[in-house]
């Protein structure tokens, strides 16, 4: 193990599947997930949801389908100004644009006042940080305070001219967790078939005794790059199907990825700009985000 990777899991939350063929042969991720299932469990029988700014029928909705959108997020006036400082924000020592093994190009960089654009990063923080977002995660994590582990990061996403979109591992379905985590973007424009939309499964979220088994299943499959991906037969088998998020600029979306999902394909000519809202460093032990947060206020 490099150094590089030593550190990276010493400041993490647990990996989705372990690449032990001993441990997943002992049916050590059916251990995982039942552990997990069982912490969640506890959460929620303590936690209180009724201060929270959520509608009953969004409650019910998550909770039945793993995700959300909710369009006009913002008044028009609100939307304005995120959209002009995401502009200017574009132009900040944070935003580095970089191509990746993928063909694709990312533009990306933590929104932040310890920047060269601190007023923009502070309109957009501001106005998330008030928003509903945070209750939407409180309640699909089961958790009261959130504040300290929420983070905004610019992206902007196109593809490298003359290339295809097919090989990025993030194109096909997959779980990020084998427990319950945020994914929350805020769409900055339209995003349609031809700009990479978001892919989900609905139900995929819930972890009854069926996933358990598929997830133990998983795990123990041949080591290749695509060792975790979900295949069409798989879900066939599931009896799920894919969403494809199709949304309005000024929406946000909200996932449960322990759900499975993936990233639509990138068509020539097309970028996808968002705002990338970041909670997965919470179910890090004490230890982990301790370690976490000072290593980010040394480099930040």
């Amino acid at each position: 193990m490099t150094i590089k990777n030593f550190v990276k899991n010493l400041l993490e939350p647990p990996k989705y599947q372990l690449n032990s063929k001993i441990l997943n042969s002992l049916n050590y991720q059916k251990i995982r997930c039942l552990r997990e299932n069982k912490k969640y469990e506890k959460l929620k029988k303590s936690f209180n949801h009724e201060s929270l700014n959520i509608k009953k029928n969004e409650k019910d909705f998550l909770d039945r389908n793993g995700y959300i959108i909710l369009e006009n997020f913002f008044d028009e006036k609100s939307f304005e100004i995120i959209l002009n400082s995401f502009n200017k924000y574009s132009n900040s020592n944070r935003v580095k644009y970089k191509k990746d093994f993928y063909n694709m190009i990312w533009g990306s960089g933590l929104i932040s006042q310890n920047s060269d654009h601190p007023e923009e990063a502070k309109k957009i923080i501001n106005l998330f940080e008030n928003s509903r977002v945070l209750d939407f995660a409180k309640y699909l994590l089961k958790r009261q305070d959130l504040s300290k582990n929420f983070e905004l990061s610019y992206q902007d996403l196109m593809l490298m001219d003359g290339k295809i979109d097919n090989i990025d591992p993030n194109r096909f379905i997959h779980a990020d967790k084998h427990y319950h985590c945020v994914k929350s973007y805020f769409s900055i424009e339209d995003n349609h078939i031809n700009n990479a939309p978001y892919l989900y499964v609905p139900k995929s979220h819930l972890m009854d005794s069926t996933r358990i088994e598929f997830e133990n299943e998983l795990s123990k499959r041949s080591k290749t790059d695509m060792q975790f991906r979900v295949s069409d037969n798989d879900l066939k088998k599931l009896n799920f199907s894919v969403k494809s998020m199709i949304i309005k600029k000024n929406s946000l979306v909200i996932s449960d990825n322990l759900g499975f999902h993936a990233r639509g394909e990138m068509k020539r000519g097309f970028s996808r700009k968002q705002i990338r809202i970041s909670f997965h460093s919470v179910q890090a032990n004490k230890l982990q985000q301790f370690l976490r947060k000072t290593a980010r206020r040394i480099v930040l």
